[in-house]
């Protein structure tokens, strides 16, 4: 574009920052940016905000700061959005009492804070222990309190042990009619489990599936339920509750692997390895076509050393070619379990069988490559 005297706009380059960021490439996003402004052309603040946004993400908070001030220096005014990334970023890295001061700065510039705003700096200061200066700040906000703020204070709240005034604020939330969201839900049912309440959680689990028409339980629910049940020994109700997520269409994570896999191990007699039960879950996630699940529950159990049967590879391998796709998951859990040699051959790991291999090879699944079977 440069090259043939067209100007890039702000939007152009905005754009491509963006792009950068969004592919974990802050720091050259960051350089792109003063490339451009070195050469005459014009950036936004947008650009800066995102830039910054990044860079906290990524844990670089000294450069994020740095190019802080040098917005400053190219005397270009921060807008309400460039403040809100440096205080975002200032909470995640545990300083609210840091981003207090841009907040605090914010105000006196005339730049409104948005309810995102208020909602970092409350959280920051309830996980530094503060939660009497983060309900101040919901107090502050009056009117503008919407349910993201809400969900952060009853959270933050339960975690800092004052359920009472969690559940006072969630009965004003239903009150004023305010529509109760998966986050708000899962928060306040947090709140029970962490107290004991498991069966308070419980109640509120199922209203969420027979009142509520907006909230969906989701992992961070379910995985909330799983390990207040397994930590009060109700590992018979912990797995029907995963029977029923999996009918829901809602897939496990890795803190699902973890609680099961802890609790197989730790409080089974005798205790088990976990092998049998993620094998299950495998069988199980393939029948209801969640192929990807399906290849991430196998990552998980090479990581913890289970290798799958043969049969098992097989069916995951032979559906994931049926449905046509490509999928960089396999092709990360194929290498955790593939030598290979200095041509870039897969050699294929001796527990496989010969059928495998050929489903492999007559596809393309794992992204180019042919695997020749190494006899025992």
């Amino acid at each position: 574009m440069m090259s043939n005297n067209v100007s890039p706009s702000e939007v152009t380059c905005g754009t491509m920052i963006s792009g950068l960021v969004k592919q974990g490439k802050a720091v050259e996003g960051m350089r792109v940016l003063m490339e451009i402004e070195e050469m005459g052309y014009k950036t936004n603040e947008y650009a800066y905000s995102s830039i910054i946004s990044g860079l906290f993400k990524q844990s670089k908070s000294e450069e994020a700061l740095k190019l802080w001030s040098r917005m400053i220096e190219k005397v270009q005014s921060p807008n309400a959005v460039v403040y809100t990334s440096v205080i975002d970023g200032l909470c995640r890295e545990r300083k609210p009492y840091d981003a207090e001061k841009y907040f605090l700065q914010m105000v006196e510039r005339g730049c409104k804070p948005s309810a995102f705003t208020y909602g970092s700096l409350m959280k920051g200061f309830f996980e530094v222990g503060n939660s009497e200066k983060a309900i101040l700040l919901w107090k502050q906000m009056g009117d503008k309190s919407n349910l993201f703020c809400c969900s952060i204070l009853i959270h933050g709240l339960c975690n800092n042990g004052r359920l009472r005034d969690a559940l006072v604020l969630w009965k004003h939330m239903i009150s004023t009619g305010l529509t109760l969201d998966s986050v708000a839900y899962t928060s306040m049912i947090h709140g029970f489990c962490n107290a004991g309440l498991v069966k308070q959680g419980l109640n509120l689990f199922n209203e969420i599936l027979c009142q509520s028409t907006t909230a969906k339980p989701d992992v961070f629910t379910y995985n909330t339920l799983f390990s207040a049940l397994c930590r009060h020994g109700q590992i018979t109700h912990a797995i029907d509750l995963l029977k029923m997520m999996l009918n829901q269409c809602c897939d496990p994570d890795s803190t699902t692997y973890k609680i099961f896999l802890s609790v197989l191990r730790k409080q089974i007699e005798p205790p088990r390895d976990g092998r049998d039960f993620l094998e299950e879950l495998v069988l199980k996630l393939q029948n209801r076509q969640r192929t990807s699940a399906a290849c991430a529950t196998i990552e998980t159990m090479l990581q913890n050393l289970l290798h799958p049967k043969a049969s098992t590879w097989a069916e995951v391998i032979q559906n994931t070619i049926s449905c046509g796709a490509r999928m960089p998951g396999l092709k990360f859990v194929l290498i955790l379990v593939l030598q290979v040699d200095g041509a870039g051959t897969f050699i294929v790991h001796p527990t496989w069988d010969l059928s495998v291999v050929s489903m492999l090879n007559d596809s393309n699944v794992c992204g180019g490559g042919s695997l020749h079977y190494l006899q025992r």
